[in-house]
């Protein structure tokens, strides 16, 4: 390890100096004969806007009974959204003291100016002008009046050929206007033209290049790293009024916002830049095969180690070429760490069923409904009776064409729904009843596809990569359950709603409400972590005191002996203790060995990938597939 850093550091003074900017031409609001009466609340113009509103008010005191509360609940759901925003995303939402006059002149709005740009959002204006300049002032015009919103939604304008305009006024970090719910942190770029059948000009594209250079080199943006994005909705039928994630800091309109805007066809010529953007700012000095040869010399371990280090580094004073060697170093590690390719000889398990039991509280009484029908099921010591019929020893209730079973007698009502939409007692495919040691035993036997999606494990509004590496580590442990071990002997199920005792299983209804777990389960069909191409039991917990534990550790505080622990951790190589930085200054939750969910969620946000992840907390492991001769 001292050799890598010794080198790094004589690495940092050899290449210790800051990017030059682009060389760019930015046409500004003076040269384009911008019109900045608009901004002001004496002109004319807001004299007329205002006299306008006036009226429509007083036709608002005509509206029905029902209008009004259509309009008062969108209001409500439009203040519950800013809360939120404002409380839990308060710290990317930050801006100067707002501008309310300028020259002595009050304003039509107040002016903003963001803390902190962190990204970038692409548009395109869906028309179309004749006159470059004549078309930006009357963009400007319909955005500032027709709008009401005094000034450009947008921060640039691109121009068809290469030109590009000032959009809004005070710059840059004027807060725009642009991507409603993402404008405090977001600059907004927009090209003129429809793109949703043609793709923008290769000059159009270059200007729009030159411009995000210049951007992210000014405001330091890491092109690796992600970012809080949101979309919401204040319609009175929204699903999700507010759907929070996080992406790479350059998008398109329709990444953050309900919308086709930029356009299909430059939507997709933006994926392509950002690939190129990425390349030129992080590798203008560097040799990446260079870095790569030397990174090869390294463990894993230790270029984990280097990585933390230096990402930590980042966050108390960031510079170009720290961030520089971060992207390639992870760069490197999210390519040696990727997941084993789709092979012939891959076992697919995904239809496999696995046996939940229940925690079904009544003992004696059990309601099922299954489409229109009911049943009725009675207990009467080892025997049931079916809506009053010939009683038997045992209940196998089939899902065919109904959605779901629901268990009707059960109610499970999460806690947090005070408004009890949901209740988290309906099923799909088996329902098993049987008698057991004098206990009712009910069991949901279904594909481990569906019942992964049906997990409580991770939340639906996680980032995406916590997310791959809760579901492949839960799959993982599901069907190590199923085939290699019992974790309850002498029992016919598998697992257990139970989180203490397996994992927390809610059913079907967590299906309506997880759609993203749901992609996530789909996208990672068959991956499990292994060790020697054999398939583990990994263990997470929510959270660390700082490190996880051993194996060793976790063995002896079980009250095992020193010599008993030496000789079972010779099974378990890669359970070895690592850092947790996301729990420092934490309390340990559960074992506190293998892999942290918190720490999962701080690498994710620092753009670690799910593979990452697993190969840090645990060494020497990999993502795979089995192979079809792997035994159930």
């Amino acid at each position: 390890m001292r050799k890598i850093f010794s080198w790094f550091f004589l690495f940092f003074c050899l290449f210790w100096t800051t990017l030059a900017q682009s060389d760019i031409k930015i046409i500004s609001r003076e040269e384009w004969w911008a019109n900045e009466s608009y901004r002001f609340l004496d002109s004319k113009e807001w004299e007329e806007i205002l006299e306008k509103r006036k009226i429509e008010a007083e036709k608002e005191q005509n509206l029905t009974e029902a209008q009004l509360e259509k309009q008062k609940e969108r209001i409500e759901n439009r203040t519950k959204i800013l809360k939120k925003l404002n409380t839990e995303f308060s710290k990317y939402r930050k801006t100067e003291e707002p501008i309310i006059q300028e020259d002595w002149k009050k304003l039509a709005r107040p002016i903003e100016l963001n803390k902190n740009i962190t990204g970038i959002v692409v548009h395109h204006t869906a028309s179309d002008y004749e006159d470059s300049y004549d078309g930006i002032r009357r963009i400007y015009k319909y955005h500032a009046l027709g709008r009401e919103w005094w000034d450009i939604w947008y921060n640039y304008i691109i121009w068809k050929d290469w030109e590009i305009f000032e959009g809004r006024a005070w710059g840059e970090k004027s807060v725009a206007a642009h991507d409603v719910w993402n404008n405090k942190w977001n600059i907004g770029i927009s090209l003129i033209w429809n793109f949703s059948t043609e793709h923008a000009s290769e000059v159009q594209i270059q200007s729009l290049k030159k411009l995000t250079k210049y951007l992210v080199k000014k405001y330091n943006i890491n092109l690796n790293e992600k970012k809080y994005f949101h979309k919401a909705c204040i319609d009175i039928n929204c699903e999700h009024p507010l759907e929070s994630f996080k992406e790479y800091p350059i998008i398109g309109h329709r990444d953050a916002w309900h919308t086709s805007c930029p356009g299909e066809e430059l939507y997709h010529q933006l994926q392509t830049l950002k690939s190129e953007l990425r390349k030129e700012l992080w590798f203008i000095k560097y040799s990446q095969k260079s870095l790569e040869e030397k990174f090869k010399k390294q463990s894993h371990k230790s270029l984990f180690k280097l990585l933390l280090k230096l990402e930590k580094s980042a966050e108390k004073k960031s510079n170009a070429t720290v961030d520089d060697i971060i992207f390639q170093l992870k760069n490197y590690l999210l390519q040696s760490t990727k997941a084993d390719k789709l092979h012939e000889n891959i076992k697919d398990f995904s239809e496999e069923k696995i046996k939940v039991k229940l925690s079904y509280p009544h003992k004696n009484f059990v309601e099922i409904k299954a489409g229109k029908q009911i049943f009725q099921i009675n207990r009467q010591g080892k025997w049931f009776s079916i809506n009053g019929g010939p009683y038997q020893k045992a209940v196998n209730i089939f899902w065919k064409n109904h959605e779901y079973l629901e268990i009707s007698s059960w109610s499970r009502v999460p806690s947090w729904d005070s408004q009890k939409k949901y209740n988290d007692n309906k099923f799909r495919w088996n329902i098993i009843i049987y008698v057991k040691n004098n206990e009712l035993v009910i069991v949901n036997e279904l594909k481990i596809n569906e019942y992964l999606k049906w997990l409580w494990e991770v939340s639906n509004s996680a980032d995406t990569e916590k997310a791959r590496t809760i579901i492949i580590a839960a799959r993982s442990y599901a069907y190590w359950y199923m085939t290699q071990d019992k974790k309850f002997k002498r029992e016919w199920y598998h697992a257990s709603d139970d989180p203490d005792v397996f994992q927390k299983y809610l059913g079907y209804g967590l299906e309506e409400r997880s759609p993203n777990i749901n992609k996530v389960v789909d996208e990672t069909k068959n991956l499990v972590i292994l060790f020697d191409n054999k398939l583990i039991k990994p263990w997470y917990s929510s959270r660390t005191n700082w490190k996880t534990r051993s194996f060793r550790s976790y063995c002896l505080s079980n009250k095992n002996n020193l010599s008993t622990c030496r000789q079972l951790e010779k099974s378990y190589p890669y359970l070895q203790s690592v850092d947790d930085p996301a729990s420092k200054w934490k309390s340990r939750l559960w074992h506190g060995v293998w892999i942290s969910g918190r720490g999962a969620e701080h690498f994710a946000e620092h753009g670690w990938s799910a593979e990452m992840i697993i190969k840090y907390y645990l060494e020497w492991t990999n993502i795979g597939y089995l192979e079809k001769n792997f035994p159930n």
